[in-house]
């Protein structure tokens, strides 16, 4: 089950549209099904977000937006990438910011390594 996790400062769109589109997006774009997609955001409060040594209190320009991507340790590099890609594209345009200004990594899960549904989770 691909985990898409997105943080930033608050901005001016309305968020709770752009959570289920960012979903059927990724999922048809992946060919994932949609059961399998998980996504969230968070916005990170005024004064708690710091880039060389300066705190932002409100969205500047070059403010990045910060997004993970966990995977179940099925996928090989190039669907990895393929992934990275299509967030970094995907949350910039529902952010209304430059591609440029979205940092999206990758963490790999293990089977067994995650409790889900009131049970471990092996595939």
């Amino acid at each position: 089950m691909p985990v898409v996790s997105v943080q930033s400062l608050p901005l001016e769109q309305d968020i709770s549209v752009a959570l289920p589109l960012l979903c059927e997006s990724f999922s048809k774009a992946m060919d994932i099904d949609i059961h399998h997609v998980s996504v969230s955001w968070q916005f990170i409060q005024p004064g708690h977000y710091c880039v060389a040594g300066k705190c932002e209190a409100v969205h500047s320009p070059g403010f990045p937006l910060k997004v993970q991507l966990l995977t179940p340790n099925l996928y090989r590099l190039p669907a990895i990438e393929r992934m990275l890609c299509f967030l970094a594209n995907e949350v910039s345009t529902l952010a209304g910011i430059e591609v440029a200004d979205v940092f999206v990594y990758h963490q790999e899960i293990a089977s067994g390594h995650v409790f889900d549904e009131g049970k471990i989770l092996h595939w």
